[in-house]
């Protein structure tokens, strides 16, 4: 069962516009965090997370492109080319969560055919509605 999280969660008028959090993450045992999608905006939150104290080997990311892995391999990310094979290494290594950063366009064929362990999953997919996102999940 999918847990779909938002980046804001529901819009409203009091919703701030930046969301800033501190992860504190030397203080807690560091769990394995999974990107579906390597491109510009994945490879930010790689080096907030790191700028944050989280460990390289800890994230995990996938993409179909040979270059978006790559330069996920620069930063120390371990990478895959399919999205359920990184899920299936997530699900053996007691993962906090997923984080869906590809373009809107490629949500459909991201999420397509995936056996998703029960992990929380954050969309950082501008402009795609939750109630979309849970019709492609199974």
């Amino acid at each position: 069962m999918w847990k779909l999280l938002s980046r804001y969660g529901r819009r409203t008028k009091k919703t701030p516009i930046s969301i800033r959090t501190n992860l504190n993450v030397r203080r807690r045992p560091l769990r394995t965090l999974g990107l579906i999608g390597g491109g510009l905006m994945a490879t930010a939150l790689i080096k907030g997370l790191f700028k944050q104290g989280y460990p390289a080997a800890q994230i995990y990311g996938s993409d179909p492109d040979p270059a978006s892995r790559q330069r996920l391999e620069e930063l120390g990310v371990k990478t895959f080319a399919s999205n359920q094979t990184m899920l299936t290494a997530l699900s053996q290594n007691e993962a906090a969560g997923v984080i869906l950063a590809v373009k809107p366009q490629v949500v459909p064929e991201a999420l397509s055919g995936l056996e998703y362990p029960d992990l929380p999953l954050l969309s950082i997919v501008a402009g795609y509605e939750l109630a979309a996102l849970e019709a492609l999940l199974p």
